[in-house]
């Protein structure tokens, strides 16, 4: 992932900073106290002798931190500095003197900023020329202060010292919690990353990482490219999901098309010091990060931005990824429907067909010679194959959408069997091929849904029939097995299947080299439904084959005796 950085553009007036309305509220004091955006760090004196302000600013005149210099607040009062604060909360650092309108105006102010205000971010610097008024010892356990100074001992190079830890405690304070937030905002959408509210909230907690990880200027977003599709020279369209400063609203086109094309079109200018991280699936961009000012940003914060970018990547393409298959499941849902609706209005003409077929071989009966008899018998069989192919369509759209529902019932299986090889009478008895049946459980009823299982059994047998030569053996075979399951095998000396085309078997639609040997059709679907009958009773089916020697189907399914 490429970083694009700009060059050398002093930053303007900056603007405080919100990533959305409800991310600064869910901690009070974070949002009322820790915005750190302002281009100086604002410091309040509190005293009521004017000298006082007056030393404090000289001494301090010169002092940087963090690229930042002081703006300068002043009250001679506490019942001055609590205005102050209630239209300044994002004071650094407060340096208050402790006997002012009354003996303990000063510490009373305290108490108000961190009980009433609930402020706990602010230091506080309690500075007396009193001290016996206000022991060091009981101020320091009794109230919540960051540093008790005799003005004696403040020259100007111990009140820089102090100041300076002051603001560095308040600065990482707040980067502490606008981390916490920022990790909170992670945490809940993690769990449901592939929606996209979650996604938005998820990228909001990462830009709020990146603002309070790596000193960076306010004016930054997360944004990605319309219905996160790729891009292209003429198609710039890009929608922000997380933004800070001048992003938090919406911005007009023509000052978002620099940032886009600049994903493109590296000669195109961003403001200096700006950072461009391109969020990319494959070669297609689906959006970018973007920061504005990064003149305090060190290379160790630029490795966890892009780290960070990583996420956000990786989280927009598991989205992509949600997308498609949600797109997948809702076309296959539309073509099932489509499916059993003309497989049902098929089925229903053919089972008519079939009727008539039989009334006029009842009333032709003893009228017609060998060849009418045997064209009679075809137009039979070609529609017991077009009802068996319309149903196996029907059941694979009920498979597919969940509805496949057993009715397990006490039932013969020796009988069910005898009663498929019946009916496949008109495959096999064209073909001289014998089906053989041999039971090892004798009379014995076992819980299945009758019509799932006889499904099961045509299908192998019918297989079995189709891929054999004239003339050869299909064996059939019931047995008990050790763990007390039904085992059931069906054998033939057909073509076998090749051993790198056994996978296909049992995939819907999927048809190996093998072809019947009297051109008897097939729809590919059958051996997919009975795996799914067979695992929907508890079992499972599988296949052991020798291509040119034939192939032996096995199902087994617990053995519920009633």
């Amino acid at each position: 992932m490429k970083l694009i950085r700009r060059n050398k553009k002093s930053p303007g007036e900056i603007e405080p900073s919100a990533l959305s309305n409800d991310m600064w509220d869910s901690i009070k004091w974070s949002n009322d106290f820790c915005i750190q955006d302002s281009p100086s760090w604002k410091v309040l004196v509190v005293d009521d002798e004017p000298d006082v302000h007056s030393i404090t600013t000289i001494s301090l005149k010169h002092f940087k931190f963090g690229g930042k210099g002081i703006r300068f607040f002043h009250a001679k009062s506490a019942e001055e500095a609590k205005l102050v604060f209630e239209e300044n909360r994002d004071i650094a650092a407060a340096l208050i003197d402790v006997v002012m309108e009354t003996e303990n105006a000063g510490l009373d102010l305290v108490d108000y900023i961190r009980n009433s205000l609930g402020n706990h971010v602010v230091r506080l610097i309690i500075r007396t020329g009193q001290p016996g008024v206000a022991p060091e010892r009981y101020v320091i356990e009794r109230y919540d202060i960051d540093d008790y100074k005799d003005k004696t001992e403040l020259t100007a190079r111990k009140l820089h010292t102090a100041l300076r830890s002051a603001i560095k405690a308040y600065r990482d304070i707040c980067i502490i919690q606008r981390n916490r937030l920022g990790l909170e905002k992670i945490l809940n959408a993690a769990p449901k990353l592939y929606r996209l509210q979650p996604m938005q909230e998820f990228l909001e907690g990462v830009l709020f990482q990146i603002i309070g990880l790596c000193n960076i200027g306010n004016n930054n977003m997360i944004s990605t490219t319309d219905s996160f599709l790729a891009i292209t020279e003429n198609e710039s369209k890009m929608e922000i999901r997380a933004g800070t400063g001048r992003f938090k609203e919406s911005i007009s086109k023509d000052e978002m098309t620099p940032i886009v094309g600049a994903l493109f079109e590296p000669e195109n200018k961003l403001p200096e010091k700006s950072l461009l991280i391109p969020l990319k699936t494959g070669e297609n961009v689906i959006g970018c990060i973007y920061i504005e000012d990064t003149s305090l940003t060190s290379d160790a914060d630029l490795k966890l931005i892009h780290i960070l970018a990583n996420q956000c990547a990786a989280a927009l393409h598991n989205l992509l990824l949600y997308h498609d298959v949600e797109q997948a499941r809702e076309l296959n849902e539309r073509k099932n429907r489509m499916l059993a609706i003309a497989a049902h209005d098929i089925r229903n003409p053919l089972s008519g067909v079939l009727s008539l077929l039989r009334m006029l071989s009842k009333s032709l009966a003893g009228r017609l010679d060998t060849s009418e008899q045997e064209l009679m018998q075809m137009g039979k069989s070609v529609i017991y194959n077009a009802l068996n192919m319309v149903s196996n369509l029907l059941d694979v759209s009920k498979i597919e959408s969940g509805n496949l529902i057993l009715d397990r019932r006490p039932a013969n299986i020796s009988k069910l069997i005898e009663r498929c090889i019946e009916e496949s009478n008109y495959l096999s008895e064209p073909k001289n091929i014998s089906v053989v049946y041999t039971s090892k459980i004798d009379s014995q009823e076992v819980a299945i849904d009758k019509s799932k299982i006889k499904q099961v059994m045509s299908n192998l047998i019918s297989n079995a029939v189709k891929y054999s030569h004239s003339g050869t053996v299909v064996r059939i075979q019931t047995e008990l097995q050790a763990d007390g399951r039904l085992l059931v095998s069906v054998a033939d000396q057909g073509q076998g299947v090749p051993e790198s085309e056994l996978p296909k078997l049992f995939q819907p639609f999927s048809k190996t080299s093998v072809k019947p040997t009297a051109g008897e059709p097939s729809t590919g679907l059958g051996l997919m439904i009975c795996k799914k009958i067979v695992e929907a009773h508890g079992g499972r089916i599988w296949v052991d084959s020798v291509d040119g020697e034939g192939s032996v189907f096995y199902w087994t399914i617990p053995l519920d005796i009633c």
